[in-house]
């Protein structure tokens, strides 16, 4: 049944709902009302109250009736505000939220929150992050999660990838070091877990591999060649990039690339351009006592020619002096071969050479106080013209027989007025051999 209300001059007639429950379309008997009815005299006209026929004793205003459409708050009114969220929905339902517009999530309330995005929602996306600090706030972020520890680890506001193969997050970087989590053909970071460091920025002197592992802390290779750092003699800013040290690459396994930067292959102490056994014998470093001739071969297992003569060392008589002609004066005189290059005593007479003033002097004979008289290595009787060494020739001196005195040297000066060979303090008796005694 209808009801005709009003003045018939107005001839504006108006169909609303009869029904105080607040919907906007009803089964029920429908009121004709003009401009200024007001059915329930809550001071909303019936053309304009949502609610005509609704409660009664109470009147319309910003505390009791937030979007003033004439339906009470308190009670028959389940969208305060009007935006199209049910209040029990609404973020934003409250006496101060935004009035006169319509939540879409596909521009207005992204997250369908009740909250307009562009004034009220500070949390577009309501992930947890607020819109300033979330660098996935905009339309095509992820809904229906919030930020944690342990889904988005850098709390960017970007869900992290949760391991599943039907989600594939929308964090590319978890840790948020400006190395991408993974590409097309795999992981690119090798420190994006939950336990990688935050706060940093990977770069060439922060991370010079580009690993997204931050050096001084937790990259423990620096230059991803396969050595640690510990063990790396070329883990600096400045070694080589985008190779692995196996035995082809690195022989000693320095972390040197054998190719452009390490100089010493072996690491034997010996740079490769000097060294006959570059990539030779491991684990030992060249000196005198192992590697006589310094060429960077190990005497004891590589080196076939230790003192590098051109002999081998099976045959050579000096295998660790150079005597490529392998000269030895008294070869038919001593019971192991030397040598003179390592003979200390070149013609075996018992006086060492550097001793001896003739070191390649007569053969078959051994020094003595009998036949060498002043023990310098030449035989009295047939190469020692001065047998007690004093600077006159046997055949001028008094006193060259074995008992002359040895250690002077005569000097008309101060030892030996006449140069008779006779020193003058202790075995001259006539200074100046005038035929009379000094005494």
């Amino acid at each position: 049944m209808f009801l005709l209300l009003g003045q018939a001059m107005t001839a504006h007639l108006n169909q609303i709902p009869s029904s105080n429950d607040g919907s906007s379309l009803e089964t029920s008997p429908i009121v004709m009302a003009s401009n200024t009815t007001d059915s329930d005299g809550d001071g909303v006209y019936d053309v304009n109250d949502d609610c005509p026929n609704g409660n009664t004793n109470w009147i319309s205003s910003a505390t009791t009736d937030h979007d003033s459409d004439g339906c009470q708050d308190s009670t028959e009114d389940n969208d305060d505000d009007n935006d199209g969220v049910l209040d029990a929905y609404d973020d934003c339902s409250a006496y101060t939220s935004d009035l006169g517009w319509t939540s879409s999530s596909a521009t207005t309330d992204y997250d369908s929150d009740g909250c307009q995005d562009s004034s009220e929602d500070s949390d577009d996306d309501n992930d947890g992050v607020l819109d300033a600090y979330d660098d996935c706030s905009a339309y095509t972020s992820d809904l229906g999660w919030t930020s944690s520890s342990s889904n988005d680890y850098d709390s960017d506001g970007c869900r992290d990838w949760d391991g599943s193969d039907t989600y594939s997050g929308e964090d590319q970087d978890d840790d948020n070091d400006g190395v991408l989590d993974w590409d097309a053909v795999g992981i690119v970071d090798n420190c994006s877990a939950y336990t990688s460091d935050l706060g940093w920025t990977s770069s060439s002197s922060t991370d010079y591999d580009s690993d997204g592992c931050q050096d001084n802390n937790e990259d423990l290779d620096d230059d991803n060649d396969g050595v640690s750092d510990a063990n790396d003699d070329c883990s600096a800013y400045t070694s080589d990039l985008g190779w692995t040290s196996n035995t082809q690459t690195d022989y000693d396994s320095d972390g040197c690339q054998d190719y452009l930067e390490d100089l010493d292959d072996d690491n034997d102490g010996v740079s490769d351009a000097n060294d006959l056994c570059p990539t030779g014998n491991l684990g030992w470093t060249s000196t005198t006592a192992t590697d006589n001739d310094g060429d960077g071969c190990k005497d004891s297992t590589e080196d076939i020619d230790d003192d590098n003569d051109g002999v081998s060392d099976a045959t050579d008589n000096c295998q660790f002096d150079a005597n490529p002609n392998q000269t030895n004066y008294d070869a038919n005189y001593e019971s192991v071969e030397e040598g003179d290059a390592c003979d200390l005593d070149d013609d075996n007479d018992g006086v060492l050479d550097t001793n001896d003033d003739c070191p390649t002097g007569n053969l078959g004979w051994t020094s003595n106080t009998q036949n060498d008289y002043d023990s310098d290595g030449c035989q009295d009787n047939n190469e020692d013209d001065d047998d007690d060494n004093d600077g006159v020739l046997d055949a001028y001196d008094d006193c060259s027989a074995y008992t002359s005195d040895l250690g002077w040297t005569s000097s008309s000066a101060t030892t030996d007025y006449d140069s008779d060979g006779c020193q003058d303090s202790s075995e001259d008796s006539d200074d100046d051999n005038d035929g009379v005694s000094d005494v």
